[in-house]
């Protein structure tokens, strides 16, 4: 398996006072941004930030949609490394 690169994606509701927090009090530089996300350099991985606008979470007695967040592997070939991790048990969605 062959990893490109890696990265965390924050869901966040208060998408505009989170990207200044990370781009004005921590001082991270944007990779790219728009007006929904925000990737910065997150000390050699990345950092994406997005508002959280997906009904099923905002409206959800699951945890805290206001900290939803995924781990995220960018990776050579999605379905074939998907495979292997279903093989093993995981439950994948993407």
């Amino acid at each position: 398996m062959k990893i490109e690169r890696t990265g965390l994606i924050l869901y966040v509701v208060k998408y505009d006072e989170c990207v200044v927090f990370y781009k004005e009090i921590l001082n991270l530089n944007v990779l790219f941004q728009n007006d929904d996300l925000t990737c910065f350099d997150f000390f050699g991985t990345y950092l994406m930030v997005e508002k959280e606008d997906r009904n099923e979470f905002l409206n959800s007695d699951i945890g805290d949609p206001e900290n939803f967040s995924c781990l995220r592997m960018n990776v050579d070939n999605v379905n074939e490394f998907s495979e292997q991790l279903k093989a093993k048990g995981v439950v994948v969605n993407y």
